[in-house]
Parts: C-alpha cells; sequence; structure tokens
C-alpha cells in the first residue's frame, strides 16, 4: 500500500515538472527576442546592461544600449548612489503593453519594459527611475515621475547627449500643454492606461519634471541628491506630497516653495501649514495617551511621587505642614483619629465622630 501510494506521487511530481519545464519554453518571455549588452566599469565596480529587442528592432536597440551606457556615470553621481541593481534588463515593448506609459516598471525589479514606439526614447528615464524605486518607501507619484525625468534630462546632458536631453525636455514641455485646466499633480491618481485621460497624464509628467527642473535651478544637483537620500533613509516609509514638499524646504537654504506650485491647488506655504498643526497634534495627542496609559497601568507604584500635588493644593499653612509631615490626607485622619481616642472618653468620642463623619458627607454632598 505505501509503496503503491509512493510511486503515484512520484509520477505526480515528474509529470507536473515535465509540464512546467515545457510550458516555460513555450511561454517563456525572451524566447524571440535578440539580446546585446555591456559591462560597465564604475568606482571599481560593475554593472551588466542588457537589451533583448525583437527582429526589425536594432536602431531602437542600439540606441539604446548607447544612451543608458554612456549616463549610467553621471546616474551614479547625480543620485550620489550605486545602481540599485548589479544586472539591469531593458526588454523593448509597445505603448500597447505599457499602458501608453513610456515604460512599465514594477519596484524593485532589475527589469524594464520600454515602449519604442514613444514619441522620444525613454529608455534612460526608466534606467533612472529604477533608483527611486528601490526598497521600501514610498514617495508620491509625481515625485517617482518627475525626479525620474528630470535626471534622466540631466544625466543625458551632462554625458555629451544634449541634442536628446533637449528633445526629451521639449517633449514634456508640450505633452503637459494639452491641458489647459488646472490640476493639482499632489492629488492626482494616474491612471491605469495612460490614454484614459492623456492630457491629463501628460499635464502631470510635464509639471512634475518641472518642479525639480526649478528645484535644480534655486539649488544644486547635491541638494536634489541629498534629499533624495534623506528620504529614502527615514524610518518613516510613507511620504505624502506635504510631508515631502516641508522636508526640502527645511534642506534647502533659498525658498523653494514656487516650485511646487502645481503640486497643490491652494498655497504653498498654508498646505504646510496645515499639515504641521495636524503633523504636531498628533504627537502631542500620542504622548499624552502613552503617558494616560503609563499612569494608568503604574499608579500603584508611583502615586507616591505625586503627593506634592496634595501638599500645593493645601491653602492653609497648618495643613500644609501636616501633609509635609505625615505625607497624605488619610494618615492625617488617622493619626487625629488615634488621638482623640486617647483623650475622649468612649462614649463621647463615638457620638462626637458621627456629628463629624455626618458634616462631612454633608459637605460632600453639596
Amino acid at each position: 500500500m505505501a509503496q503503491s501510494l509512493l510511486k503515484r506521487i512520484m509520477v505526480f511530481v515528474i509529470a507536473y515538472l515535465t509540464v512546467s519545464t515545457i510550458l516555460a519554453y513555450v511561454f517563456r518571455e525572451d524566447q524571440s527576442y535578440i539580446t546585446i549588452g555591456e559591462t560597465i566599469d564604475y568606482q571599481g565596480k560593475e554593472l551588466s546592461l542588457k537589451i533583448l529587442y525583437k527582429e526589425g528592432e536594432e536602431l531602437w536597440a542600439n540606441e539604446s544600449l548607447l544612451l543608458a551606457s554612456g549616463a549610467i556615470e553621471k546616474l551614479i553621481e547625480g543620485f550620489d548612489m550605486d545602481p540599485p541593481h548589479k544586472q539591469i534588463t531593458i526588454y523593448s515593448s509597445t505603448l500597447e503593453k505599457t499602458g501608453n506609459y513610456p515604460f512599465k516598471l514594477e519596484r524593485d525589479a532589475s527589469n524594464i519594459s520600454v515602449a519604442t514606439d514613444y514619441e522620444v526614447n525613454p529608455v534612460v528615464w526608466g534606467v533612472a527611475q529604477m533608483w527611486i524605486l528601490r526598497g521600501f518607501t514610498q514617495l508620491p507619484n509625481w515625485v517617482v515621475w518627475g525626479y525620474s525625468a528630470f535626471m534622466s534630462y540631466w544625466a543625458l546632458g551632462q554625458s555629451g547627449f544634449e541634442d536628446e536631453s533637449g528633445q526629451f525636455k521639449g517633449h514634456l514641455e508640450e505633452i503637459s500643454s494639452y491641458y489647459d485646466d488646472e490640476l493639482a499633480i499632489g492629488s492626482y491618481n494616474l491612471p491605469g492606461k495612460a490614454s484614459d485621460e492623456s492630457d491629463k497624464v501628460g499635464y502631470f509628467l510635464g509639471k512634475s519634471f518641472g518642479v525639480y527642473e526649478d528645484l535644480y535651478d534655486y539649488s544644486s544637483i547635491e541638494a536634489l541628491s541629498k534629499i533624495f537620500n534623506g528620504t529614502i533613509s527615514s524610518q518613516n516609509y510613507e511620504w505624502d506630497s506635504v510631508r515631502y514638499v516641508s522636508y526640502v524646504q527645511d534642506n534647502t537654504e533659498k525658498d523653494v516653495s514656487a516650485a511646487f506650485d502645481p503640486v497643490f491647488s491652494g498655497n504653498v506655504e498654508s498646505e504646510i501649514s496645515k499639515w504641521r498643526i495636524l503633523h504636531y497634534s498628533e504627537l502631542i495627542l500620542t504622548v499624552l495617551i502613552t503617558l494616560l496609559i503609563i499612569l494608568w497601568a503604574f499608579w500603584d507604584n508611583i502615586k507616591r511621587r505625586f503627593k506634592f500635588l496634595l501638599y500645593l493644593r493645601e491653602r492653609s499653612k497648618a495643613g500644609r505642614e501636616l501633609l509635609k509631615k505625615y505625607g497624605s490626607k488619610d494618615r492625617i485622619m488617622m493619626e487625629m483619629e488615634v488621638y482623640f481616642k486617647r483623650h475622649i472618653p468612649d462614649d463621647e468620642y463615638e457620638s462626637l465622630s458621627k456629628i463629624f463623619y455626618n458634616e462631612i458627607i454633608s459637605e460632600n454632598k453639596a
């Protein structure tokens, strides 16, 4: 019986592995791709860069490899950080497959699908975004897209690709002009497909880039990298727009609030002030609740330390002296009771004590 069951299990496992292998071969993602690549040396380290493309896409693949490999060192310098992966693989794709976005990139992924039919080559933009999507830090969408777009523009220009850098900037400025209504990019949620709201998405991408272009004009590439490194090293991974803008302002020497006008529907300073009031109120409330819980849990152990409050509350000098000597009103009452019992006959003491306590009860009720 046991041998029969073991045979069935082995047959099932072998069949499962065989079918899985066949399916993996038939449907593997890079089955019809051609590969070119380059190993990039930087600071004594190596980065493997691969481009996987289909037949007929040779020009795009060669251009992408040239741009990506040429801009990598400036991206490393601009972010002031090593590449997020030791190997980066770039797949050719189409706008239809990327949801009409320039590329498709998942968090912490070393693979990226880039649309070959996008108006300009966005390969460096996608690679730059890998730095921002590393780790657990959740930055606002306009930061992810805007900062990576600016870093792509800056790295291309610094790497000798001035024409490509200029075309990239011109493209972003053009698509941001298609939407002529007001839109706060800090509260805008990107749709699953960019084509569903193409004008708004174009405005969002262009204005997000513009924020960082202005910040760069106000400060420097070193200041931007310092801000970025500060956000990803924070213990609090969640960053909303107001917290992020407040952090940027606190870490720049000049007033940069004007750069963030596209982020909010209202005044930048008023948005930050409201956030700070709410933020500090939450901190104070948290501290108060924590203190109350501690007092409630350990009251029996720490209540003696608060006896000085009774002393301060007592108005009469005699009362303060008694509290100072005996520590509590209960102890004073006990001492008085012992004293009176010694000096007053028992029958008189009982009648007088009843009168005394009845008066106290009536005063408390009043």
